[in-house]
Parts: structure tokens; C-alpha cells; sequence
């Protein structure tokens, strides 16, 4: 387990882990996030600053990158509410609505999805 208090910590975790090494030229990631609304004071959602961190460093090794989040439709906006719209466009980032995907299959556990 790697433990950081500030946002530049992330990448050092990433090496430290050996996540970053699977990186490479061609290979591709996919960020599962939270942020199935927009966000608001009582809801939990990944924080725009730890995104920005894990695409950038994706991207410096030479990957492509994709967003995963259900989100009905939702995900560009809520990408834009949390003020990455611009970041994720000029990062090249693929934003993939986990809910409008046919292929998806549902893993249920008890009664948690």
C-alpha cells in the first residue's frame, strides 16, 4: 500500500506499485471513476485533481485512455460540471457510459451490483 498527501505523490505511488510500468507506447487504461451525477456536498466523487494525476501519467508513458462511468447519458456533462472538459479533450481521453453499453455484463453480489 502507498500512501501520499498531495496530488504529485500519485505518480510516484503508480511506479512504486509497478502500475506504471504496464504502461507502454500502444497499450491502453481505463479510469474507473465516481461520479455517477454531478457533484454536490452530500454525494462521494473521485476528486478532478486525482483524475487529471492518473490520465497524465497514463499519457506521458505513451497510452491511450479511457473513463468508465454509468452515468445514463451524463458522463460529458459530468465530466464538464467538475471542470475536465477541456483537459479531457486535449488529452484524447475516451469517455465510456458504463449504463448505455449492451456488452456489459452486471456481476451481482447478494444485493449489491
Amino acid at each position: 500500500m502507498m500512501i501520499t498527501t498531495d496530488i504529485d505523490g500519485i505518480g510516484e505511488a503508480l511506479i512504486s506499485l509497478g502500475a506504471a510500468d504496464l504502461l507502454q507506447p500502444g497499450h491502453s487504461a481505463v479510469i474507473k471513476i465516481n461520479l455517477p451525477r454531478p457533484p454536490a456536498r452530500d454525494r462521494p466523487r473521485t476528486h478532478p485533481d486525482l483524475i487529471r494525476a492518473v490520465v497524465s501519467i497514463i499519457r506521458s508513458r505513451g497510452a491511450s485512455c479511457a473513463i468508465a462511468e454509468g452515468t445514463n447519458g451524463f458522463l460529458a456533462q459530468n465530466i464538464e460540471s467538475i471542470g475536465l472538459a477541456d483537459f479531457v479533450k486535449e488529452n484524447e481521453v475516451e469517455l465510456i457510459d458504463l449504463d448505455l453499453m449492451e456488452d456489459i455484463e452486471t456481476i451481482t453480489i447478494g444485493d449489491e451490483l
